[in-house]
């Protein structure tokens, strides 16, 4: 496995948010990013997004060391097993636009579920 993992995180697991701190001690870079997708509320306590769907979402990428421990705590996090087809979140890889025009490669993970009864949150961020 890679040395590093890069992921895209939008709720709360964005610096200050609610499972953040679980992963101080691993995280070696954070920065500012958004991307394409729509932003729901889900009963007000965290965020879902679903990265096909049109508008624009805001978050942050991280970067952490040891990635298979950062992996296996954040698929247990979001409600991710791979091949469960209702896992509440699926691990995807998404190409985040970067300032100079290029695409980074990160991991993010997406909402498994029907968003058609959650409240969007129109301006793409989820508020710490």
């Amino acid at each position: 496995m890679e040395k590093t993992c890069k992921l895209f995180v939008f709720g709360t697991l964005k610096i200050g948010g609610h499972f953040a701190k679980r992963f101080d001690h691993l995280r070696i870079d954070s920065r500012p990013a958004s991307t394409q997708g729509k932003m729901f509320s889900v009963h007000g306590s965290y965020p879902a997004v679903d990265f096909f769907a049109e508008g624009q979402i805001s978050g942050e990428i991280h970067e952490y060391k040891n990635p298979e421990e950062v992996i296996s705590e954040m698929d247990l996090i979001e409600g991710y097993r791979e091949g469960n087809p209702n896992n509440l979140y699926n691990r995807i890889k998404i190409a985040i636009p970067t300032k100079n025009g290029k695409e980074e490669e990160v991991y993010t993970y997406s909402f498994n579920r029907d968003t058609s009864g959650l409240k969007p949150v129109e301006s793409g961020e989820w508020i710490i």
